[in-house]
């Protein structure tokens, strides 16, 4: 064999080649383009199923002081207390002071529960607040610490006049823990409007 006839032979083989890679670059192009037309569908697939998986929020330990106190004022014939977020708000801003300085007291912002529930923007006619710490946060669920929290004030006569007051139609409620000393404090406030 010559080198001419040897020469088209390598160049006749290195072609064949080119066209093979040819091919298979073509093919991978319209397998990539092909998979990313396809992305969007399985990405909506999968958000779909995620969100039908996602666990309902966790109901907060305010919720269920009030609920529970709400139960337990029916079985004195009261009317249920609505919840006020401007009350909310008050307690809130009580219960945060309290964790943070660890001096439980209803002046611990140096304000009464009437002048928070005025800075909030809550108008009132009558304003009375329950308050309470605890320790063992970390030990129960929601529910459980709302229960021994009211479980509390139930045996508290004065904290347990606030709780059946049928002066009182709204409420706020609010707990803070302070994660160096795992004290929490609750805070609880049964208002009226201003008539």
């Amino acid at each position: 064999m010559d080198a001419k006839t040897n020469n088209k032979l390598h160049f006749s083989s290195y072609q064949q080649i080119l066209k093979s890679l040819l091919i298979l670059s073509i093919l991978f192009v319209t397998e990539a383009a092909s998979a990313e037309e396809s992305v969007p569908v399985i990405e909506q697939a999968s958000a779909v199923a995620v969100e039908t998986e996602q666990p309902q929020a966790e109901t907060t330990t305010e919720t269920y002081l009030i609920e529970q106190t709400n139960a337990y004022r029916a079985k004195y014939n009261l009317e249920p207390l609505t919840v006020d977020e401007k009350l909310n708000e008050a307690c809130r801003k009580l219960a945060e002071v309290m964790a943070r300085t660890g001096y439980m007291s209803h002046y611990a912002d140096g304000r009464s529960p009437s002048s928070r529930a005025t800075a909030s923007g809550y108008r009132w006619s009558s304003v009375t607040e329950n308050i309470a710490y605890r320790w063992d946060r970390k030990n129960s669920t929601n529910e459980e610490y709302a229960r021994a929290t009211l479980n509390q004030w139930i045996n508290s006569g004065g904290h347990r006049r606030n709780l059946l007051s049928s002066r009182s139609t709204q409420c706020g409620a609010a707990f803070a823990t302070n994660p160096q000393t795992g004290k929490t404090f609750a805070v609880m406030v049964y208002a009226h409007p201003e008539d």
